[in-house]
């Protein structure tokens, strides 16, 4: 009997600046240990203004593996890119993101909800619906509130943070975890 074919597609995003050293690596070694998965996979390659080859060395692979490359005119950071990367979800940036501290982005994704999110992430990035001394919380943000967002987005607005000396958050991981999350009825 054949196996039938995969009916999930999880995108995983890829932030990348200067990497002409590491990219082709990467997207080869993601390859070979997704192959083997019951998913179909798109590698989504965020160019964020790199100087080197890293946009060019990553469109080589389209045709052969499903890759797509996304250039931005300039580096605009690891929030942007992320963004730029997560935009088939429609993420909803909560603030003014040129207003915020580096290392630190709070956005709502419709259709999923805040602690599925954190059930799912926590292991793998700091993650809380509110302030950092509340990681791992479920509680509205207050400041959120404030701000009048409506009751969904604030209620399901989730607040990534790390540090200029910390490991970058491996985002890819997170966009396959997000996969398993279910929509909620009725969300925007």
């Amino acid at each position: 009997m054949e196996a039938a074919a995969p009916t999930k597609t999880i995108d995983i995003v890829i932030p990348a600046f200067n990497e002409e050293g590491n990219i082709a690596r990467a997207i080869e070694t993601l390859f070979t240990r997704l192959a083997p998965l019951p998913y179909r996979f798109e590698l989504i390659v965020v160019d964020d203004g790199s100087r080197d080859r890293t946009a060019e060395i990553a469109a080589g692979f389209v045709g052969r593996h499903p890759v797509r490359v996304v250039r931005l005119t300039r580096n605009f950071g690891k929030e942007n890119a992320l963004l730029a990367g997560l935009a088939p979800l429609h993420p909803r940036v909560n603030g003014a993101i040129e207003r915020a501290v580096p290392y630190i982005i709070n956005l709502s994704l419709p259709g999923i909800e805040a602690e599925a999110a954190i059930d799912a992430w926590a292991p793998h990035v700091a993650i809380s619906t509110g302030a950092a001394c509340t990681s791992q919380s479920y509680t509205c943000s207050h400041v959120l509130s404030a701000m009048g967002l409506d009751g969904w987005r604030a209620e399901n607005a989730l607040r990534f943070s790390w540090t200029a000396t910390s490991q970058t958050p491996d985002w890819s991981t997170l966009v396959s975890a997000a996969a398993s999350l279910q929509a909620i009825p009725g969300a925007p």
